[in-house]
């Protein structure tokens, strides 16, 4: 007890799989029995449970898969992963440090090399187009961009160029299209037919950094701060919980 826990994901199992802060992945069952997997590196801001059951993790390091019981980090995977995950087609997106690179067919290709404007993007966050073509990304001085599934490009948005304040931590597009972004100081945004829509405290959202985005079923979106918890509904109702007075 008392470890930092940077991401977690409940496989098919029912077992939780956690990333450390210091470093090391650790598995849990439902029962309470814990087996930890040492990784190289720290700050382990990237999970995924992927549709095979497979276990992938990002460090400072690299990102590791475990397989026969061990973290091994990936050749070609080098760099500071803070993002992972996995699409409809089975291709796995790394946002790293210094770039977004596609696993596909068992081959690493490094998608940013060469596009400009993007290339040497430090990618923080990826979330899944609501199509299925590909990725919206999130990064520490280019904004947000979309990147298909062939790894070509496609918009663009201007959120925090040139202003790290503006740099992006979470993005999300839901079913309608809308694409959800959190910064790192310049609290939520939303992009919507062409517009983009800071959500502050005129709405009721007075949340200047935010962590982590989720689009529910009633198509309300969840967003996590680091003392905060918010929801907007569907229709705009704005709700809010601060952590230290409203739950745990």
């Amino acid at each position: 007890g008392g470890e930092r826990i940077d991401r977690l994901a409940r496989g098919s199992d029912g077992r939780l799989w956690l990333n450390l802060h210091q470093g090391g992945l650790v598995s849990q069952d439902t029962h309470g029995e814990r087996l930890h997997y040492p990784m190289q590196g720290a700050r382990a801001r990237s999970l995924l449970v992927d549709r095979d059951g497979g276990i992938w993790g990002g460090t400072t390091h690299g990102l590791h898969r475990l397989t026969h019981g061990v973290a091994q980090q990936l050749v070609g995977s080098d760099g500071y992963v803070r993002a992972v995950l996995e699409d409809a087609n089975g291709t796995v997106w790394i946002g790293h440090g210094e770039g977004l690179r596609q696993i596909r067919d068992g081959q690493v290709r490094d998608v940013l090399d060469g596009l400009p404007g993007l290339a040497g993007a430090s990618v923080l966050a990826l979330g899944l187009a609501a199509d299925g073509d590909g990725v919206w990304v999130g990064s520490y001085n280019r904004g947000v961009f979309h990147i298909n599934r062939h790894g070509q490009p496609g918009d663009q948005l201007p959120v925090g160029v040139d202003n790290t304040s503006g740099l992006v931590r979470a993005v999300l597009q839901t079913g309608d299209g809308t694409v959800w972004i959190g910064t790192g100081g310049m609290g939520l945004m939303r992009w919507r037919d062409g517009q983009l829509q800071a959500i502050g405290a005129e709405q009721g959202l007075p949340l200047r950094l935010i962590h982590a985005l989720y689009a529910d079923p009633d198509g309300g979106v969840w967003s996590g701060s680091n003392l905060v918890m918010a929801h907007i509904a569907a229709d705009g109702t704005v709700r809010y919980w601060a952590g230290d007075a409203d739950m745990p």
